[in-house]
């Protein structure tokens, strides 16, 4: 599951509603307190958490996307091709770099149209288009209104022109788009997303024309999801906090805020003042340039409002100071609203000049949320304690200690070490984590050595594209000790004075599957040579230049190094013994300050090509098969075969598609000022069985494993 602010929230909620009840039937005499307010609270959750993880298929389904030039509508057109959408990208300009680089980018489902939302004309012929490419008889599941644009500017200052032109893209525009694809939307009884922002449930000074629009988004989109409720078709609504940093809506607009400052007459300058004039320029320059640069939190809520099976009406991918403001604006007298706004503009907006990642604006991720429900645990051990000694209310000790503990946890965790003078080098940059990982560091200021495997190759040559001057691609087979020694040369080379190599990331690795009876030796020493002692030749060669910086080694494991299964023997004893391996360092590289974490994500197998497609699969299978000998084809039978293959197929194709909780993992084991020494970017359930495997005994996991292969795979595949 992926763990967002509006998720804990609800959560957080039903423990509301769980403690008032709890303290009810404790009045009653009913049952004790604490023993009710867990239990309520732990139903509540669960069925709102596996409610809320409820997925639909996305196969043979359509989304059209508005505002796909740059920024939400650009990276989101991208990550729906990814998991499997058809995409129709409306842009601006079709011609445009923006578009180019869908074009480039996507695969032949993603298809790019020009579109003006604000001309009928244009968006008609789209809908033809989108008509046209439409498989026979297959409505349009998904409408995104993201394009939008931004003015800003004190009320007296701002023209009526410049009024009408937010509205005229952001709601106009919003509508004319929504009643053109509605048609298709109701027959494919699908769902419509529109972009509003936490600007449309509060308002603030020098924000007027963005806001307005911004509430007439609201006010319609509530209309419209009532009116379609009829026709099956879900209304939602994201409400982004200030993703200023992260996208082009804001950094571009320098000349609409020269036209309003410079469109200020003598007498209004008079009046308002030289120090309220320079306030308001400088507070446009730091919103346009402040704001959150990972846009991935949006990215995620469209995602889960296009794919869930029950989607919320609203998504608040935003700050929690954000919501804390939203949540004043929207329940409390304007009197208490006004006053806090007043506070952030004079403290706030300094704080964040220092501090651009704060308590607020946390990654929530299920490591997180696990070890504040653990703090949980030994608040209620705790409180019991001290009610039996008749101390205090169990209740109150209890709320009290895990307030005190959990905020102490997430303090701590949320503590960041700036990026710059830090380079990082990456292994296995080719395809997936690697690839990925090495553009994302990038983005956030880091200094990255990309090594591959083929530094000539599709992957390589991405990155020498789409990276900056910072990112370096250096060849290198992990495998190979005379190109692992040039690299390092070249990392010293390049390497500007003054800087450090921060962090080494482990990344490269590759995966054999299938029963060990079946598999050769040499098949068997095939991952290890890269997993194992890929890793480690690596890890030696380049350990000197992080013990200097006292840096970080991040090695990338997997849950398979936590729990095994059959069919993975190959695989698990490369990621055990890496386990092993870096358990060993870390303590060796205590003393010198280095900090050495394990990622072990979970079967994120859709999203990288580490695993073979389905035809590769037959034939990897059928060779292995075929070089059995007969006695040992007896004992197992043909249908064991096919079992084999079928548990390959599913391995992969029940991997998660979207590899951004990898990601972050990654970039907070290397930012992070107190890193974890693991990180578990792995769904619930995955994080459940890995618990079974390590804290129970063998036959309860091996039943477990058991069921789930027989709840999860085909039948005939069990």
């Amino acid at each position: 599951m992926l763990w967002t602010l509006d998720k804990v929230v609800r959560v957080m909620f039903w423990g509301g509603v769980s403690a008032l009840l709890a303290t009810l039937l404790s009045a009653l005499g009913v049952v004790s307190c604490l023993l009710a307010f867990i239990t309520l609270w732990l139903l509540t959750a669960a069925s709102y958490l596996y409610k809320a993880d409820m997925k639909v298929s996305v196969s043979g389904k359509s989304v059209v996307v508005t505002g796909c030039d740059t920024g939400f509508g650009n990276t989101l057109a991208l990550h729906l091709d990814k998991l499997g959408f058809r995409v129709f990208a409306g842009c601006l300009h079709a011609g445009g770099e923006g578009a180019n680089h869908l074009r480039r980018e996507g695969s032949s489902r993603l298809h790019v149209l020009q579109m003006d939302v604000t001309n009928q004309e244009q968006l008609d012929k789209a809908a033809q288009e989108v008509k046209h490419l439409l498989p026979e008889g297959e409505g349009l599941w998904g409408l995104v209104n993201n394009a939008g644009i931004c003015t800003l500017g004190p009320i007296e200052w701002v023209s009526m022109k410049d009024f009408r032109r937010d509205p005229e893209v952001n709601v106009f525009g919003l509508i004319a788009t929504t009643k053109t694809f509605l048609p298709l939307i109701r027959q494919g009884k699908g769902r419509v997303v529109s972009v509003a922002s936490v600007a449309g449930r509060l308002s603030c000074a020098v924000m007027a024309p963005y806001c307005a629009s911004k509430y007439a988004v609201e006010g319609f989109n509530d209309a419209l999801r009532q009116e379609m409720r009829q026709f099956g078709v879900a209304v939602c609504l994201i409400e982004p906090g200030n993703f200023g940093a992260g996208t082009l809506l804001f950094t571009t607009n320098d000349a609409g805020d020269r036209r309003v400052l410079e469109g200020v007459s003598e007498d209004l300058k008079r009046d308002y003042g030289d120090a309220y004039f320079k306030r308001v320029e400088k507070f446009l320059k730091f919103f346009r340039m402040s704001g959150a640069k990972d846009i991935s939190p949006v990215i995620n809520a469209f995602t889960e409002a296009l794919t869930q099976t029950h989607p919320q009406d609203r998504y608040n991918p935003m700050t929690l100071w954000s919501y804390f403001l939203m949540f004043v604006n929207t329940h409390l007298p304007a009197a208490f609203y006004d006053k806090l706004t007043k506070f952030y503009c004079r403290v706030v907006l300094v704080f964040q000049r220092v501090s651009e990642q704060s308590l607020w604006r946390m990654l929530w991720t299920l490591d997180k949320v696990v070890r504040v429900m653990f703090w949980g645990g030994v608040s209620a051990l705790l409180a019991t304690l001290l009610s039996a000694l008749g101390v205090v209310s169990c209740l109150l000790a209890f709320i009290t200690l895990w307030l005190l503990t959990a905020a102490s946890y997430l303090y701590t965790a949320d503590m960041k070490l700036p990026v710059s003078g830090k380079s990082v080098v990456v292994t296995g940059c080719d395809t997936g984590f690697g690839n990925t990982l090495a553009l994302h560091l990038d983005k956030l200021g880091f200094r990255v050595f990309a090594c591959c495997l083929h530094a000539g190759g599709e992957g390589a040559n991405r990155l020498r594209r789409e990276g900056s001057s910072r990112l370096h691609v250096l060849q290198m087979d992990v495998t190979n000790q005379e190109q692992l020694d040039k690299a390092a040369q070249e990392v010293k080379h390049l390497l500007p004075e003054g800087d450090v190599v921060w962090g080494l990331v482990n990344n490269a690795g590759l995966c054999t599957l299938g029963p060990v009876e079946w598999m050769s030796m040499e098949s068997f020493r095939k991952d290890p040579e890269v997993n194992v002692f890929g890793l480690i030749a690596t890890t030696k060669t380049f350990l000197p230049l992080i013990r200097q910086a006292k840096g970080r080694v991040v090695n990338v494991a997997s849950v398979a190094g936590r729990m095994s299964a059959g069919f993975m023997g190959p695989y698990c004893v490369s990621k055990y013994a890496v386990e092993g391996f870096s358990d060993a360092l870390r303590q060796e590289m205590r003393p010198f300050g280095v900090d050495v974490c394990i990622l072990e994500p979970g079967n994120f197998a859709n999203g990288t090509f580490l695993f073979a497609t389905d035809e590769m699969v037959e034939r990897e299978v059928e060779g292995v098969w075929s070089s059995l000998s007969e006695q040992v084809k007896i004992d197992y039978g043909q249908r064991y075969c096919k079992k084999v293959e079928g548990f390959k197929k599913n391995f992969r194709r029940k991997g998660a598609k979207d590899i951004t909780p990898v990601i972050n993992a990654i970039t907070e084991a290397l930012t992070q000022t107190h890193p974890q020494d693991r990180y578990l970017p792995m769904d619930l359930l995955m994080y459940f069985v890995a618990f079974v495997s390590t804290h129970l005994p063998a036959w309860i996991y091996d039943a477990l494993v058991r069921l789930l292969a027989i709840l999860l795979l085909k039948k005939d595949e069990v």
